[in-house]
Order: C-alpha cells, then structure tokens, then sequence
C-alpha cells in the first residue's frame, strides 16, 4: 500500500519531528508539523526544499527578508544560508532533501 500524506500528516502530534514518507536516489520526502520557532541552522553542502500544504509559517534567513509561505508555496533554502523555520500556528510541510541532511544543520554535537 502506497503511504498517503495527508494520513501522515495528520498523525502527527509533535512539532519538528519530520516523518519519512519516501525516498528515491538519495532523496527523502518528508512531512513534519511546524509550530514554534526551530533553532538557527545551516546546512553547508544540502539545499532545502519546504512546500506548505496547510496553514501557513516562514523562513527567518540570516541578513535577509523572511520568506512568507502558504498553502502551496514552495522555498528552496540555499546550502551555506543560516536560517529557521517559524510558525506562530501549526502548520504542515513537506521537505525534500538529501538524505544525509542533518535537522539541526552542520552544527557540533547533533
């Protein structure tokens, strides 16, 4: 049986705790709740894709604008930019990135 998103994403109770939902050439999709501020971070060498498909959050970026999205929009966080996920209400999405991507970035101890 194929895993269906929306079944995942309402069973989700936590906030940034990403779900994997699928995986194909070294790529995951995954769906997680935001809600909350995340901690800075940066992922040196792995782009970052988010595609809201409810509610709505933003993408806080370091000596920039913040990205506002919502249902529908998608963003690509550039490797090398520091930035954070923000989200005042819940809100559901999904991210593509390579698997070795790490949740809190290229940070020391995580």
């Amino acid at each position: 049986m194929s895993p269906n998103v929306e079944e995942i994403a309402e069973s989700i109770s936590e906030p940034w705790k990403p779900v994997v939902v699928a995986e194909a050439n070294g790529f995951q999709m995954k769906v997680a709740k935001l809600h909350g501020e995340f901690p800075w971070h940066v992922h040196e060498v792995e782009d970052e894709l988010f595609y809201c498909t409810e509610g709505s959050f933003r993408i806080e970026l370091e000596y920039s604008d913040p990205q506002m999205l919502r249902a529908g929009d998608v963003f690509v966080v550039p490797a090398g930019r520091r930035h954070r996920p923000m989200a005042d209400e819940p809100a559901i999405t999904i991210l593509f990135e390579p698997a070795r991507t790490k949740q809190y970035g290229d940070q020391p101890g995580r």
